[in-house]
């Protein structure tokens, strides 16, 4: 095995030797002056980085990109600067140390960010604000050619100076683009390199950092790019057009740290490529994904599988939802998840005020389940696993498996659903807990069979609401019942519900359906007994004349609305039968 050095900075191509006295200047000479092969390591300096201030102070607890500083810091930061913004909460140390932003303006008080920011109780913090020093601003491509030619072989990058130790990342930094802006490509392995084992196309990257480009790496079409320990700022997350990051199974995973990406980390033709070549996948370590997105970009259709998320959002697709992963394709996640809270009292800036897992479809399975409150109070910080309606509307049904000993009747469950109503384009969730499975359209209503307590037959429809309320205070269930417009030459003009109320302050449902995009109220039902009882809604005569304007074999479908509920209260019932009226 070989050792090569490279220290962008300080290094030639020209007169370096690839020792460590004298490094070459660039990664590709020493690929191919090597030359290097497998086993080979070429060693790459990396940045160092300075905590400049650990009293980083905020005036709002609404979004700011704002953050007031103890100390004058206009001699050790300018605009363009790469920065770290940890928030240094106690319950969110998971947070710190990894948040890049840029310096958008810089004054002897003030610190102006690209990013915004927005944590729960966040007057109180103090933020660490640190520098990343000795990047590399270029604004030019390397191409790496005949990227086979060096299977095997690791460039590792983020060296100290004398090449003794990793200290961090190396950093590249587009001096073509200004703040918040990407173009170009850093390393271009465009047409090089296969579908298949880790080993058999190309080198493997490690400890790499890439900055306001296009794509940091670049690879051909459906390509895996082999790399770990990846930070990636105003940069796709992928690595090429239906190509992305992975690291090989003999590494412990695959980090990427993602900040005001946009694209998709795992293209949603992943799993088709996954099962060519090689049998790749079978190779890839999980990957571990600590999403930071707080911008205007967006992470747009996933597929795949990762494990680990750690996510910090503030904006989204949908109105009232802030998620990292929009429009997901059959997206799994699974492993440690933890989500930074919002307080959607505190945060009037815009109305992503929903933290969620991904809006799409796809199956959420944490091992554990984390929302970074700071001392709020659950009630104030409702959370999401999965919002799919018509505003990202993708076919299928989501999974979602609570951890061992948790339930969604628990204390602190404080799930809710998207802020506009829902709609017949909500797919339909299977949520198991230590309950049993329930069904449920966006994680705030949930029914499931109850096999203990109906008054006639063996079973009947048990109705849990849980306490977390949207913003515009509505939760939504996922269809209930269904019933044709006309019988026997009479139309539908009401539902009887024979139930009996658990708990909760309930006052009722509003029973809502959809068609062809017209959402319409048939009317409304009362749960307050505690014993069995009979609640009818008469439909109004403006909603007969929609039913009756349909073919009488039409189904009107229907799920039930809860609206004004009071965010400190569950509600439960139990539904024996429901039985339409016809006049």
């Amino acid at each position: 095995m070989a050792n090569y050095h490279v220290n962008y900075l300080t290094g030639s191509d020209s007169t370096g030797d690839g020792s460590t006295g004298t490094p070459w200047a660039t990664i590709n000479h020493a690929l191919v002056t090597g030359p290097v092969t497998t086993g080979d390591v070429v060693k790459v300096v990396g940045s160092t980085t300075t905590d400049l201030t650990t009293g980083g102070t905020v005036s709002t607890n609404d979004r700011t990109n704002e953050i007031a500083t103890p100390t004058d810091l206009t001699g050790s930061l300018s605009v363009g600067d790469i920065i770290i913004v940890s928030p240094n909460i106690s319950d969110g140390a998971e947070f710190n140390g990894w948040m890049h932003t840029e310096v958008q303006a810089i004054t002897s008080t003030v610190l102006t960010t690209r990013g915004y920011w927005v944590f729960p109780n966040q007057t109180g913090l103090s933020m660490t604000i640190t520098k990343v020093n000795d990047v590399i601003a270029t604004g030019t491509n390397e191409t790496v050619a005949n990227a086979q030619l060096y299977t095997g072989a690791v460039i590792e990058c983020g060296y100290d100076a004398t090449f003794t130790s990793v200290i961090g990342h190396t950093y590249w930094v587009n001096s073509s683009a200004g703040v918040g802006g990407q173009s170009g490509t850093r390393f271009d392995i465009n047409g090089n390199g296969s579908i298949g084992a880790w080993n058999s196309a190309m080198p493997l990257f490690r400890n790499v950092a890439f900055c306001r480009y296009r794509q940091g790496i670049e690879m051909a079409f459906g390509q895996y790019c082999y790399a770990n320990n990846i930070i990636l700022l105003n940069t796709r997350a992928s690595s090429g057009d239906q190509s992305f990051y992975a690291g090989p199974g003999t590494d412990a995973s695959t980090l990427i740290y993602l900040n005001d990406c946009d694209g998709a980390v795992l293209d949603k033709n992943y799993m088709q490529y996954s099962r060519s070549g090689d049998n790749a996948i079978g190779n890839m370590a999980p990957m571990n994904i600590f999403c930071s997105q707080n911008r205007d970009r967006k992470m747009e259709r996933q597929g795949g599988s990762i494990q680990d998320l750690t996510s910090y959002c503030i904006t989204g697709n949908d109105f009232g939802v802030s998620t990292p992963f929009n429009f997901s394709y059959n997206f799994y996640v699974t492993g440690a998840i933890s989500l930074m809270g919002l307080d959607s009292a505190a945060y009037q800036a815009n109305y992503y005020r929903l933290p969620a897992v991904m809006t799409g479809i796809g199956q959420v399975t944490p091992t554990s389940w984390k929302i970074v409150k700071n001392g709020k109070a659950a009630s104030d910080l409702p959370w999401n696993y999965i919002i799919n309606n018509a505003d990202n509307a993708i076919a299928g049904n989501s999974y979602i498996k609570l951890p061992a000993g948790t339930s969604i009747k628990d204390a602190g469950f404080y799930t809710t659903g998207g802020s506009t109503a829902a709609s017949s384009y909500n797919a339909p969730i299977t949520l198991q807990d230590d309950n049993g499975l329930w069904t449920t359209m966006n994680s705030s209503i949930f029914y499931q069979q109850n096999l203990v307590d109906q008054e006639t037959g063996n079973s009947c429809l048990e109705i849990y609401t849980t306490a977390g309320v949207t913003y515009a205070g509505k939760n939504t269930g996922s269809t209930i019942f269904s019933f044709p417009a006309g019988n026997a030459g009479q139309r539908l003009t009401g539902v009887t519900f024979r139930y009996k109320k658990l708990s909760g302050a309930l006052s009722g449902y509003n029973i809502k359906t959809e068609m062809a995009g017209y959402m319409l109220t048939l009317g409304g039902i009362n749960m307050s007994q505690t014993s069995w009882a009979d609640s009818t809604a008469t439909i109004s005569s403006s909603s007969q004349n929609f039913i009756g304007s349909l073919t009488p074999n039409t189904l009107v479908t229907c799920f039930l609305e809860n609206t004004g509920q009071n965010a400190t209260d569950t509600h439960s019932a139990l539904i024996d039968s429901i039985t339409p009226i016809y006049s």
